[in-house]
């Protein structure tokens, strides 16, 4: 059975994702992030100290996972490729804090 749903809609309301990468062992490393989906990508912030941008740094892998915790339940998962952009804006940062 294939349940159809607007992975859109998932991807624009203000659900927490997890983000994961693998560290310098080899390992799962998995945190929950706040994010804005916009032209079709995840704009997401983070220490620059976090184990989750060094992480990204070394191998650029990451896999996203959003779901809805609220009936009808869904959830996507994307996995590609990470990068780390510069440090966002203030103005970027307040539309972060008032989406969730």
């Amino acid at each position: 059975m294939t349940i159809h749903f607007d992975r859109e809609k998932l991807f624009s309301d203000a659900n927490v994702a997890i983000l994961a990468t693998v560290d310098s062992k080899n390992r799962p490393h998995g945190m929950p992030i706040w994010y804005i989906y916009q032209d079709g990508t995840f704009v997401m912030s983070a220490s620059g100290t976090s184990q989750k941008v060094r992480n990204i740094q070394r191998s650029g892998n990451a896999t996203l996972i959003i779901d809805r915790r609220e009936t009808p339940y869904h959830a996507a998962m994307i996995r590609g490729r990470a990068e780390i952009g510069p440090a966002p804006d203030d103005a970027w940062r307040l539309k972060l804090a008032v989406r969730y």
